[in-house]
């Protein structure tokens, strides 16, 4: 992970200047043979190649963040028609479950996670936004809560719709009345994924329609999710099976609608397993992403756990295979 590495390089960089300054000052009356290659695993400045390891992990993990350096998975869930998953204990800092989350995958809705996180960072609830034609002109088939031209609305609600309708119509709104453009909040995500530690993300648009250079990964997606999650705001906003929106069209009337969220286990269609509480999510479908889910739960003792997958072969798999995580947490 680059992260890791990059926080690892700096670790042997700091060791390797405290030594020269070791063997030049204090010592320069005896001659110090310095060995013709150094070798990380090598005894040079008193600390292993494994050591380095368990120091780059320590770091992150006093800053609340699990480590994932490999796959970690277990015979008990059958992840067999999703391509990466992971399962987090965000309480103790641990990687409970890891198959290909460095995988680089199309992220679909997903991407509006880091849309309402960038938003809530840069923005103000009470903004009102004016939706224009381009803001509405979407993909045959793409979710909308249903905006037109003309329509003033607060960031609060499009955040809302955002969110529980997984609206493509809104994600174009809060991307115009952040930046402007769709090119500069494209900029912008990038810009605040790689400050999250996102390294292996890149992003275009701010709803997750395809384009072959918007993708992700389960871990970069636990990283975002995780830092949004610290806003009280996104937690009630995610974790809403509902919301009464009120705004204004065009003519100043008033418009009052009902949003529900989408997400199977708001829904009851799908019921998470015993003891399993299901706080926050979002959902995510393309024809190339397929089927992916981001949650947040609690067990029985009150922890939390954050569980992604990405490109499950359908909906149905998806619920299944999430339900196959979830059994984990109160392991």
């Amino acid at each position: 992970m680059k992260f890791i590495n990059k926080l690892k390089k700096q670790l042997i960089a700091v060791l390797f200047c405290t030594a020269m300054v070791f063997l030049v000052s204090g010592c320069g009356k005896k001659n110090v043979t310095i060995p013709d290659s150094y070798k990380l695993n090598s005894d040079i400045f008193g600390i292993l190649h494994t050591e380095i390891d368990e120091i780059a992990e320590s770091h992150l993990m006093s800053n609340g963040i699990c480590v994932a350096n490999e796959n970690t998975e277990n015979s008990e869930v059958d992840m067999s028609l999703a391509e990466s998953a992971g399962l987090f204990d965000v309480t103790n800092c641990e990687t409970i479950y890891a198959k290909n989350v460095h995988e680089k995958l199309y992220p679909a809705s997903t991407t509006k996670i880091l849309t309402a996180y960038i938003t809530l960072k840069h923005g103000n609830l009470d903004d009102i936004a004016t939706v224009t034609k381009e803001n509405i002109t979407l993909e045959s088939g793409s979710s909308h809560c249903g905006l037109k031209e003309g329509d003033q609305i607060s960031v609060k609600n499009l955040l809302y719709g955002l969110m529980l309708k997984s609206a493509n119509d809104a994600a174009n709104v809060l991307a115009d009345y952040v930046s402007g453009s769709t090119e500069e909040f494209a900029k912008l995500m990038n810009e605040e994924a790689l400050l999250l530690g996102a390294t292996n993300s890149h992003f275009v648009n701010a709803h997750g329609l395809h384009d072959e250079e918007h993708y992700t990964t389960v871990y970069d997606l636990y990283l975002i999710f995780q830092n949004a999650l610290k806003n009280e705001t996104f937690r009630e906003i995610c974790g809403s099976t509902s919301y009464t929106a009120s705004f204004q069209n065009a003519s100043g009337e008033n418009i009052t609608v009902e949003w529900e969220n989408t997400m199977q286990y708001f829904t009851r269609n799908k019921i998470p397993p015993e003891d399993v509480t299901v706080l926050a999510g979002k959902t995510g479908t393309t024809t190339k992403a397929l089927s992916c889910l981001a949650l947040l739960s609690e067990n029985k003792a009150g922890e939390e756990f954050i569980s992604i997958i990405l490109k499950s072969q359908d909906r149905g798999v998806l619920y299944d295979e999430m339900n196959d995580l979830l059994e984990e947490i109160n392991k």
